[in-house]
């Protein structure tokens, strides 16, 4: 557990009125009952944003999060991050890591959740499941402050939280733009892919990383029947949704670029037209629009995949991959931006 008792004024808002859901799955545990902000502790002064450490309660549970705020007057943006991973936040923990400052010095709020059972938070690790509401109940925090513009909302996720931010985008109102790096969208595919791929690894370090994914989505599978269909955001696809914007690289070892292919071909089924992204032969990131599965990354490396929390990787290193990585990842941050800077549709 991280140090959070430190000399601090707890900050009690109480409950506010919720975002609401277009879509509901058919348990109602996924409604948000409770989002009370107890604690927003400064923890850093950047040179265009201040930083806070948040802990909040998600129907009972004590959470913790990280809120970046653009110091320039005015409302802006709200970015909802998902994180990928089971170790909580990770570099973005003391509101140092590179997500604030990208997303605050381009107007943004930026906002993630640690996830029940990490950086300390209550609960148990859920793969899909209860961290949703994790998610929601920040969201809904977040939709009360007064510099936050709900015109502006975008929700993104990689890997583990790639799957809430797909399935905020299908079931969530008030989410304007929503993307999704190297996820997973379908949690028994996913597990007959790594099954098969534990069987043929001869990588120890990565064999033990597949069978941890599995022991993961083999708690959630012994829960109750049906639970891996029902938190598989593809299962969520519908044509009222928000835009999801797919990326996804060709050799991420644990998950399956058919992951990326299905979901979008799920959403071609229901007539959405929305934003994608691939590379061309060079490693160039280019706009483009794409078919299926036509044009995902192909044969990008996993070192060179567009992955927005690895920006830390490249930051301040000379090497020409490096630098075509740090150049691709503001290339898809601008990307999003843009889709505000068009005009309204009539």
């Amino acid at each position: 557990m991280r140090p959070t008792s430190v000399a601090i004024i707890a900050l009690l808002v109480g409950c506010y009125g919720l975002p609401t859901q277009r879509y509901s799955p058919d348990s109602g545990s996924d409604a948000v009952e409770e989002a009370v902000l107890d604690l927003a502790l400064p923890i850093h002064d950047g040179l265009d944003f201040k930083a806070y450490r948040l802990k909040y309660r998600s129907n009972k549970k004590s959470i913790y999060g990280l809120m970046c705020v653009p110091k320039a007057e005015g409302r802006h943006g709200l970015m909802l991050w998902q994180h990928a991973g089971f170790d909580g936040l990770k570099d973005e923990w003391d509101g140092r890591g590179p997500l604030c400052a990208m997303w605050a010095s381009r107007g943004f709020v930026f906002a993630a959740s640690s996830f029940r059972g990490e950086d300390g938070s209550d609960g148990n690790v859920d793969i899909c499941g209860d961290e949703l509401l994790d998610a929601r109940a920040l969201y809904t925090l977040m939709s009360s402050r007064d510099d936050v513009d709900l015109t502006k909302v975008i929700v993104g996720g990689e890997e583990r939280g790639a799957c809430v931010a797909a399935q905020m985008a299908a079931a969530d109102e008030g989410i304007k733009f929503a993307f999704a790096i190297n996820g997973f969208y379908d949690l028994a595919s996913w597990r007959t892919w790594l099954t098969e791929q534990v069987a043929i690894e001869t990588d120890d370090g990565r064999k033990e990383r597949m069978q941890v994914l599995l022991a993961r989505i083999a708690a959630v599978d012994s829960t109750e029947g049906g639970q891996l269909e029902r938190r598989s955001p593809l299962r969520l696809v519908n044509a009222g949704m928000t835009p999801l914007f797919l990326v996804h690289g060709d050799a991420h070892p644990e998950m399956p670029r058919s992951e990326a292919c299905r979901m979008r071909a799920a959403m071609l089924e229901k007539g959405l037209t929305v934003p994608a992204y691939s590379f061309d032969a060079g490693g160039a990131l280019t706009a483009a629009p794409i078919d299926g599965c036509a044009g995902l990354a192909t044969a990008l490396p996993v070192e060179g995949t567009v992955d927005l929390s690895s920006m830390r990787l490249y930051a301040g290193e000379s090497s020409p991959l490096s630098k075509r990585a740090f150049d691709d990842v503001m290339t898809v941050v601008d990307g999003v931006l843009a889709f505000f800077a068009k005009p309204p549709e009539p």
